[in-house]
């Protein structure tokens, strides 16, 4: 009998190594992803739609190689399938989840793939008036219309001021 309980106490430990064992190796990229804080140093399309010709997936359509320099001045790159770098402009500031790709795919082992935008915000202390156009355009923060009326913002912390 005590030898029954010595076997059953044996594996019931295998399968709870088993399991976490299997839980590593499901759940890797997430678990040792890397969050990183910084600057967008380039985000380009890979597959630009108009050169695309025959059938293509919905994810390749959206794919972008992303370059994001943290405040340490250390440089990740990715690649990605997140439509939201869609909207990302270089020079903007984003907090990304990059997904590490696990040490038994020997060609890509240590390089990181599908980074996940958590969130696009403007750099602190950085002047967007030397920006293009389009990020101009996009993210102006001298007027806007509301309304058909003209609202001027003379600074974040101060009310807006209609004119009519």
């Amino acid at each position: 009998m005590k030898k029954l309980w010595s076997s059953l106490k044996l594996l019931i430990v295998f399968i709870i190594f088993m399991a976490f064992g299997a839980v590593v190796v499901v759940y890797y990229p997430w678990l040792f992803g890397k969050n990183v804080k910084g600057e967008i140093i380039e985000v380009e399309r890979v597959t630009m739609p108009s050169t695309v010709i025959g059938s293509v997936n919905k994810f390749q359509m959206h794919s972008y190689a992303v370059l994001i320099q943290d405040d340490k001045g250390e440089m990740f790159t990715s690649s990605s399938e997140d439509r939201r770098w869609e909207v990302a402009k270089k020079g903007m500031c984003v907090v990304s989840l990059f997904y590490r790709h696990p040490p038994w795919r020997l060609q890509s082992a240590g390089t990181f793939y599908n980074a996940r935008v958590q969130k696009i915000f403007r750099c602190p202390g950085k002047d967007y008036s030397t920006e293009s156009n389009s990020t101009k355009d996009s993210f102006n923060d001298n007027s806007t219309d509301i309304n058909n009326d003209e609202a001027t913002v003379e600074s974040s912390n101060k009310p807006i001021e209609v004119e009519k």
